[in-house]
């Protein structure tokens, strides 16, 4: 059986991308608010707002190793934030249409972005500092 615990309402707009941390008590989410959020569930609220995006947020992940998140929007970019930080420190230009969802690889320093631009482009990401 399931039950509801929480409930997670600051967006201004529908939410569309939402990812866990493996190690700490966060998740991300990203929506049409233009805002990215990160959030810790067990003190249930939004911990702080990562702003830059100039459209909808389709996606937001973790890094598996590193501090960030990597998120695709309808601006046609992905970025590469550092959340401890809170900064963006990498935008990936180059699509042509909304970039629907973007990923890091598990093991290797690369980046895998989808567009409705009909492409998947692989980014090496070797370049950026932890």
């Amino acid at each position: 059986m399931c039950v509801l615990l929480d409930k997670f309402d600051e967006h201004d707009g529908p939410v569309r991308g939402i990812c866990f941390h493996q190690d700490q008590p966060i998740f991300v989410s990203g929506g049409d608010d233009y805002k990215i959020k990160v959030w810790n569930y067990k003190q249930r609220r939004c911990i702080f707002t990562l702003l830059g995006h100039l459209d909808y947020i389709r996606s937001t992940f973790f890094h598996h190793k590193y501090p960030w998140i990597i998120s695709s929007s309808d601006d046609q970019t992905v970025r590469i934030w550092n959340w401890q930080s809170r900064n963006s420190i990498a935008i990936l230009t180059g699509h042509n249409h909304y970039v629907m969802c973007a990923q890091f690889h598990p093991s290797e320093d690369l980046v895998a972005s989808a567009s409705l631009d009909q492409t998947v482009r692989i980014w090496d990401i070797s370049g950026l500092s932890a």
